[in-house]
């Protein structure tokens, strides 16, 4: 069973070869990376629809004739 992953292991891509290494800290490294940009991505993403919300009940206020208070961007509410 070792034998056929040390075969596997050699004729993996470069990348994989430099991922699985003996060292781990570049493995860790890289998954640390992945969530990372994972919860940035959430992040953004979350910010870009609260904006589109925010804008169609700010529209749907002013069509009904509802006073909404704008407390601009960057206030904390």
């Amino acid at each position: 069973m070792i034998d056929n992953l040390v075969s596997l292991l050699l004729q993996a891509a470069p990348s994989e070869k430099w991922l699985f290494q003996s060292e781990k800290v570049y493995t860790v490294l890289t998954v640390v990376l992945l969530i990372w940009a994972g919860i940035a991505g959430y992040l953004v993403f979350t910010h870009l629809r609260l904006g589109k919300l925010e804008r169609e009940v700010k529209r749907l206020a002013q069509e009904r004739g509802v006073i909404v208070q704008d407390r601009g961007k960057g206030d904390i509410h």
